[in-house]
């Protein structure tokens, strides 16, 4: 189960993804998905919620993050003051009314940890968005101290939490037919398997009186880092730039 949180385009502040259920569709998709997302799984059925039960949805959202990762949210915020390496007495909070920070340059924290794929493809991507996207929406300054961001972007895995995760979906195959002499199709069963870990993805804005989380999203992600790692954040990242106004 992947649990977002957000305020994009000012419709969706809770979505859940669960697996597709259709083996048409998973045949269809599955390569596509392995190759777009965090996780080689198919995961497409998106429900969004009006923003008025954002509210509602900040509740749902913690609840759901303790059943699909085991973490509790004191753990979860724990460890994310160690990631984004904070003093412990540092305040972060949800935000039930995420705002966009509208200031140009955006000036960004990747606090990313020791996932150095996740970083450089990130780096490489706000490169390449402010040479095609700068002028029209906003350039993105890269900055190295915490205190000194309009904006910071947290990724973190929970590499001891690892689990497997099988399925099957249907392809059409060519085989012969000794009753006729030659070929026709018919449908086999392929199976699939991966390895994955609770990846916890944020973006948070800094305020006077500590944090506040303005996206969440949780779900699992390949074990090991490709260039494919944190590809969900970077989207909404990217989204929201384009959305604010």
């Amino acid at each position: 189960m992947r649990i977002s949180y957000g305020n994009l385009e000012k419709t969706s502040c809770f979505a859940v993804q669960t697996p597709l259920r259709s083996s048409s569709l998973a045949r269809q998709t599955f390569k596509e998905t392995y190759e777009n997302t965090d996780l080689a799984i198919p995961y497409f059925i998106e429900r969004r919620l009006n923003i008025r039960y954002i509210a509602f949805c900040t509740t749902l959202l913690f609840m759901f993050s303790v059943i699909s990762s085991g973490q509790t949210m004191k753990e979860e915020l724990t460890t994310l003051r160690s990631q984004l390496d904070v003093p412990e007495t540092t305040s972060i909070t949800v935000s039930t009314s995420p705002i966009w920070p509208k200031t140009l340059p955006l000036k960004v924290y990747l606090a990313m940890g020791l996932d150095m794929v996740v970083r450089s493809v990130f780096v490489d991507k706000i490169n390449e968005w402010n040479k095609k996207e700068g002028d029209k929406h906003g350039t993105v300054t890269i900055v190295t101290e915490i205190d000194k961001a309009d904006l910071i972007l947290a990724r973190y895995t929970v590499q001891e939490k690892v689990s497997s995760n099988t399925g099957t979906y249907v392809t059409p195959v060519m085989v012969y037919d000794p009753g006729t002499g030659g070929y026709k199709t018919t449908p086999v069963a392929r199976s699939y398997s991966t390895s994955s870990v609770p990846a916890y993805s944020y973006m948070i804005t800094p305020t006077p009186k500590g944090l506040e989380i303005i996206w969440r999203d949780i779900g699992p992600a390949r074990v090991g880092e490709s260039k494919y790692s944190g590809q969900i954040m970077r989207d909404h990242f990217f989204k929201f730039m384009k959305s604010r106004k």
